[in-house]
């Protein structure tokens, strides 16, 4: 505290409490937080250790920036294609969606479950004449191509291909209009188009990932930053740090690998309906959601939560004076005016949006509905099924 200044090992701060938790400031300074006690620090480089960690907070931003135009760009997203005259069978014996009903040009939506329905990762499909294209994390790149691989027989007439290390991933947030102004060829929504852009071939997506108007575009990694400078010239506003990009999913309520997306929920809590199709017969993990949905046993649901400061994700909320449990945070993001922004894992029984919940330290917050979620039958993926 005030001017003393201290250089602590990262798993050293279990001397100072059981729980500690670091929050990112401007510039390179940060505030660690240790028990009830507050201190501001400079950012040093050091090495991650197995012997200890702490949650770490990402940069204050204003929630208002869900509303403005940008561009963001990924550099390291997942992306496999799948070819051979059974692609389309071997992905929907794998997936939740309806991959047969799938015409070329077309894009959906499908949730990669386990044996026990357990979400693995949500996937973009991409449907070519020739292949099947799959944008997602780029965190699981490596193992989910190794799943797939697993589930190839001998016989099978399939081809898959890692290809995350040769695409960037381009979020554009705007008007897709202002893009064919610019003599460039659009997708119509549910679509993909292959065209060029300033003499670039990119593929172009329709939809920006999230609710909010926009597109994706493809395009060769060392290409990326050229088209990155065409859109923001062509008034899509500004390029867009990672930090952002998550508030606006954070407050969009899209899950994703690691937070939402995991072993712990099925798709069906993560508000996925959407990428569900009840009529399609049978995939991996699928008696599980059938059962979940005839016998209504889904028990929790993913929320957005507003606290009135960050709160670790992981920590358990609470409700009510008696501190019934009420679910986990998941993800959290600190805002411009100090609140924290997050998802979380809500329990049906207790409560849904407008909900008042608190975190284990007393931080208060309230439940909130997002966009992205989709929670009912009449809401599932395939049109029959309804």
């Amino acid at each position: 505290p005030g001017c003393e200044e201290r250089v602590i090992s990262l798993w050293k701060l279990q001397e100072f409490s059981s729980m500690a938790f670091v929050s990112p400031l401007p510039s390179h300074s940060f505030l660690l937080f240790c028990g009830n006690e507050k201190f501001r620090c400079q950012r040093r480089r050091f090495k991650s250790s197995s012997r200890g960690h702490a949650t770490v907070w990402r940069n204050s931003i204003s929630p208002d920036v869900r509303t403005q135009n940008g561009v963001f760009e990924n550099l390291n997203p997942g992306f496999i294609e799948i070819s051979g005259v059974d692609r389309v069978r071997f992905l929907h014996n794998l997936s939740t969606n309806n991959i047969q009903a799938l015409k070329p040009g077309q894009t959906q939506l499908t949730t990669v479950t386990n044996q026990t329905g357990r979400t693995i990762e949500l996937l973009t499909v991409l449907a070519g004449e020739a292949s099947l294209s799959l944008l997602f994390s780029g965190e699981i790149a490596e193992s989910l191509y190794s799943l797939f691989d697993m589930y190839i027989f001998p016989r099978d007439k399939v081809a898959i291909d890692n290809r995350s290390d040769k695409f960037s991933a381009i979020s554009v947030f705007g008007d897709l209009s202002m893009l064919a102004d610019q003599n460039v060829l659009t997708p119509e929504p549910g679509c993909f188009v292959q065209t060029e852009i300033d003499d670039t071939s990119v593929t172009i997506i329709h939809g920006s990932g999230l609710t909010l108007d926009g597109f994706t575009i493809l395009a060769e990694k060392d290409k990326g930053r050229k088209i990155v400078r065409f859109l923001t010239k062509c008034g899509f506003g500004n390029e867009i740090n990672e930090n952002e990009w998550d508030l606006r999913r954070i407050l969009d309520g899209r899950p994703i690998v690691g937070r939402e997306l995991t072993k712990d929920f099925n798709p069906l809590e993560a508000g996925l309906w959407k990428t569900v199709s009840f009529s399609k017969g049978c995939y991996i993990g699928q008696e599980t959601i059938a059962k979940l949905k005839t016998y209504d046993g889904v028990k929790q649901n993913l929320y957005g939560v507003e606290l009135s400061e960050p709160v670790p994700e992981g920590e358990m909320l609470f409700a009510g004076d008696d501190d019934l449990r009420a679910g986990v945070l998941t993800s959290c993001i600190a805002a411009e005016d100090g609140k924290g922004i997050g998802l979380a894992y809500i329990r049906r029984k207790v409560g849904g949006a407008g909900l008042e919940v608190h975190a284990q330290n007393g931080v208060k917050g309230v439940v909130q509905e997002i966009p992205f979620a989709t929670r009912t039958f009449e809401e599932c993926a395939d049109p029959v099924a309804k």
